[in-house]
């Protein structure tokens, strides 16, 4: 039966008897000529025809054969009977607008990142479009859905899941701070706090510290999503990338004529002072010490740290670990200076300490990412061999689209899946400056080999009459826009028309 025209489909409209009721508890089956919402026009095969609305779980499109019952108020389809064919234009699912040129098909209609028309819509059937079409890829489900995708799949139709991209679900900063040192993570504090004189330098050293710097990232790897259910699975997981730190280098001499020194040891000293107004309280003032001979005798030198340098030490830590280089307690229960010119100052000192500095500024890490066929149909007959992609009409060149053990054509080009007029499946596939169409045969009896023909893509495109210049490749459109089905590429209907 082939497809009908807008013509054929007004006329048979004003010619039957469009809203007759069938009698109540009847079964009638008929054609799905018109989708609409949780409803569908169909074409009995009393000549009648009918609005009936949609159970759960049924979603014909034009074309499919249904049963309609009637319950004494509502027509109701029963029963999706074979799988639904290619989506039809009708008055209710796409007006009659004016086009601009499109080298699209039903099947496959244009899409090339411009005003065009049609477009597939969310419930399968072509439609009008006034605005630019998005980059985003697509899938339908069995169910209808239309689900977008916002990562490269691998398609596998056999197992009729798609093989989603790892992702990154989130990162954390950590921070391995070694024995001995104090880590500093991207603030250059000595670039900024130290009051320069003519006593100190400070230097980012080249000799490599203990401590780590890294971030911990959450990734979700192995991701499915079913065509039946819908449902998307994955294992959560982490990686870790670490950033090696650097000793932070002081340097001290007692005047400008005398050669630098590095110190022995380094310590933190703090003392509690009060605030002044308009601030209330209590706050540590810091600063850096270092050990230095001074002729035959070593003294504590004082580096000047400017009072709102505060180092990574937790003052008010709960455990030794955290509490050092400080002894616990010690930062918390350190008496306020009085502010009184003469009165002693109480300090507390750290235990000896190396600065470290270190980036949290670490790479991504290298995902693990699924692997197989980019692309496998029902039958394993054809397979695209390549990286995941967003667009599987598309063939790059590290893709190369092989059918059975006979055919292989290397990208870049791209493709397109169709079905023929006895039912074969139809490929074409553009590449190497070549538009080769290959028959598959059928898969009963195994073994026989596909018809291959070959015309340069000068010749294809001039006899379509489409201009060198706007061909762009197979459009994409339908589930995953080319990533096939388009289902009627495989549905077993000897009613499918060529395309």
């Amino acid at each position: 039966m082939a497809e009908w025209t807008w013509a054929e489909f007004l006329e048979w409209l004003d010619g039957c008897c469009c809203r007759q009721e069938l009698p109540p508890g009847s079964c009638v089956e008929g054609i799905v000529v018109a989708a609409h919402a949780g409803a569908v026009t169909v074409r009995l095969d009393t000549g009648q025809a009918v609005r009936a609305q949609l159970t759960a779980g049924s979603y014909p499109r034009p074309g499919a054969r249904v049963r309609v019952c009637f319950d004494g108020v509502h027509h109701v389809d029963q029963r999706t009977l074979h799988q639904p064919r290619r989506p039809s234009f009708t008055p209710d699912d796409a007006p009659d607008v004016p086009r601009p040129p499109s080298f699209g098909t039903g099947q496959r209609p244009s899409d090339f990142g411009m005003l065009h028309v049609p477009q597939t819509g969310p419930d399968g059937h072509p439609v009008p479009q006034t605005g630019t079409a998005d980059s985003f890829s697509r899938v339908t489900l069995d169910s209808g859905e239309i689900r977008r995708l916002d990562v490269p799949t691998l398609a596998d139709h056999q197992a009729r899941v798609l093989h989603l991209a790892t992702v990154i679900t989130g990162d954390a900063v950590i921070r391995d701070q070694a024995p001995g040192e104090l880590l500093t993570v991207n603030a250059r504090w000595w670039e900024y706090a130290l009051q320069r004189g003519g006593q100190w330098e400070v230097e980012l050293s080249t000799q490599m510290a203990g401590s780590l710097v890294g971030r911990r990232f959450g990734i979700l790897r192995d991701r499915t999503l079913s065509y039946a259910t819908g449902e998307e699975t994955g294992t959560r997981d982490t990686r870790t990338r670490a950033n090696g730190s650097t000793l932070v280098k002081f340097l001290w001499r007692p005047d400008a004529s005398s050669p630098l020194q590095e110190p022995a040891l380094l310590r933190l000293r703090a003392q509690r002072v009060q605030q002044t107004a308009p601030l209330s309280g209590t706050r540590l003032e810091y600063a850096i010490q270092g050990l230095v001979t001074l002729g035959t005798a070593q003294h504590w030198r004082t580096v000047i740290i400017n009072q709102n340098w505060y180092p990574p030490v937790d003052p008010d830590a709960t455990n030794e670990a955290d509490a050092w280089p400080f002894a616990l307690h010690e930062l918390r229960d350190l008496p306020v200076h009085s502010g009184v010119p003469g009165d002693p100052v109480v300090y507390a000192y750290s235990d000896p300490v190396k600065f470290a500095y270190a980036t949290d500024g670490v790479s991504e890490p290298t995902l693990p990412q699924p692997t197989g066929p980019r692309w496998l149909s029902p039958d394993g007959r054809v397979r695209i061999e390549g990286p995941l992609t967003a667009d599987h009409a598309h063939l790059s060149d590290l893709d190369t689209l092989h059918v059975g053990d006979s055919v292989s054509i290397p990208g870049p080009g791209s493709w397109a899946a169709y079905r023929g007029a006895h039912g074969q499946t139809v490929l074409l596939i553009e590449a190497g400056g070549q538009v080769t169409r290959v028959d598959l045969p059928p898969a009963d009896p195994p073994g026989q080999a596909p018809t291959v023909q070959a015309v340069s893509l000068a010749t294809w495109l001039s006899a379509l009459e489409i201009p060198a210049q706007d061909w762009v490749g197979f459009a994409r459109s339908g589930p995953l826009f080319s990533a096939w089905p388009p289902h009627e590429a495989l549905t077993r209907d000897p009613e499918l028309i060529e395309t």
